[in-house]
């Protein structure tokens, strides 16, 4: 089986010749993509493809995209977690010059993880945490946070510090850790918490990695359960700078299990929480997105099924669809579901498989509308797939490896995924 790492990562790698000033080894074209048993060009599909020159970023199988303005911050961690890469990448699919940090010294599985924030402008900054053994006592551990500038030289040819957070919880039960920068580009985030225990902290950093206000306290209950696919980032858009988000279940026979949301306002406080409730069976971390008619998609996975909503506030109920059956697929077993975008009045759904994604397209009432489309890939052989949704399309990349299983060679996808209209 395909590692697939849920730490934050980053990356680097050298570009050759006209190549290395765009980042782009092969041309860009738009076309329609075929979808299975479709004798024409699909409704919905790629519109745009760029592949992008190899280098140890564009070639990480674990690189993660996450918002940047009106760009993209591409990122990722070496394996062995002692650096960290990243750059730019233009809607266009134009990578900028890639730059890397060295990760003080820090414990095994705590960290690295990566966000953006700003010290003078918004995104000028990169903000690499991680667990280390407290100075004070090496029985403890300490979250700890470096902060470089985006353009990779530290402030002044000085090296970086890195600022003490906080301390950690115990050791005695696994550790929840997510981190996330803000729509703004000023602030980040990072939330933990022990596995068991339904209460988290927050912390909100500015671009120094200085702390915004105090710790704050979510979520919280009588029951001891392991919250899950605790993420906090602004990948979902919406009115808040970030959303911290996990799975609310007692245990995985519970029945009743809900997606809930914090918004996190561009102050660093914590407001409103939306709690959503999910499939009866134990369900694997959804996607999200919010449409632009005020409404909020969420797509999902549970052993059985593949589902979808589109919520309007206004009601009091959900109405889940299925989108897929484990029965329909091969072995039995569903794709990951790793990806949400709104397509104008229809939505993208992505699912990642080790040969290459695929594309499901459905109204706002679950319905399939086309032919799934897989996505390209040079050997049925690609990295992790990560997406954004923005402007009527959905955006994803991956890398694209020239034979299985190696991954030493290839390219990096960039598609833009979008409907005609």
């Amino acid at each position: 089986m395909r590692k697939r790492r849920t730490a934050l990562a980053s990356r680097r790698g050298h570009l050759l010749g006209d190549a290395a000033r765009t980042g782009v080894l092969a041309a860009t074209w738009s076309f329609a993509a075929c979808s299975g048993g479709s004798s024409g060009p699909a409704p919905c599909g790629v519109r745009q493809q760029v592949e992008l020159a190899p280098s140890a970023l564009t070639l990480s199988e674990t690189a993660e995209l996450e918002p940047m303005g009106s760009a993209f911050f591409l990122h990722a961690a070496d394996p062995n977690g002692q650096t960290v890469r990243w750059a730019s990448v233009s809607a266009a699919g134009e990578l900028g010059p890639e730059q890397q940090a060295s990760v003080p010294a820090h414990n095994a599985g705590q960290g690295p993880w990566v966000a953006l924030a700003g010290k003078d402008s918004a995104f000028d900054r990169v903000l690499v945490f991680f667990g280390a053994p407290s100075e004070a006592d090496a029985t403890r551990s300490e979250l700890k946070v470096l902060s470089v500038p985006f353009a990779g030289a530290p402030d002044g040819g000085a090296a970086a510090q890195a600022v003490t957070l906080a301390a950690l919880p115990s050791q005695t039960q696994p550790l929840r850790v997510t981190v996330g920068g803000g729509a703004a580009g000023l602030h980040a985030g990072v939330a933990f918490g022990l596995s068991g225990v339904e209460s988290f902290t927050l912390l909100v950093v500015d671009g120094t990695g200085t702390k915004v206000g105090g710790p704050q306290m979510l979520a919280g209950g009588a029951d001891a359960l392991d919250f899950k696919c605790l993420r906090l980032t602004s990948v979902y858009g919406g009115p808040a700078d970030m959303n911290v988000g996990y799975i609310r279940q007692t245990s995985d026979s519970d029945k009743s299990p809900s997606w809930r949301f914090v918004a996190i306002g561009a102050d660093g406080i914590a407001g409103a929480t939306t709690s959503l409730g999910l499939s009866a069976a134990t369900p694997a971390c959804p996607s999200m997105t919010f449409p632009a008619d005020g409404s909020i998609a969420l797509a999902w996975n549970d052993p059985r099924y593949a589902w979808f909503v589109d919520w309007q506030p206004q009601l009091t109920q959900l109405f889940p669809q299925q989108l897929m059956s484990a029965a329909t697929q091969p072995g039995g077993v569903l794709p990951s579901l790793v990806g949400l975008g709104a397509l104008g009045t229809k939505f993208g759904v992505l699912f990642d498989r080790p040969q290459g994604g695929l594309l499901h397209i459905t109204d706002a009432m679950g319905a399939s509308l086309q032919g799934d489309v897989n996505l390209p890939a040079r050997a049925s052989h690609v990295g992790a797939l990560s997406s954004l949704s923005g402007g009527g399309s959905l955006y994803a990349t991956y890398a694209d490896y020239d034979a299985a299983p190696t991954t030493a060679t290839g390219r990096r996808q960039w598609l833009r995924l979008a409907c005609d209209k």
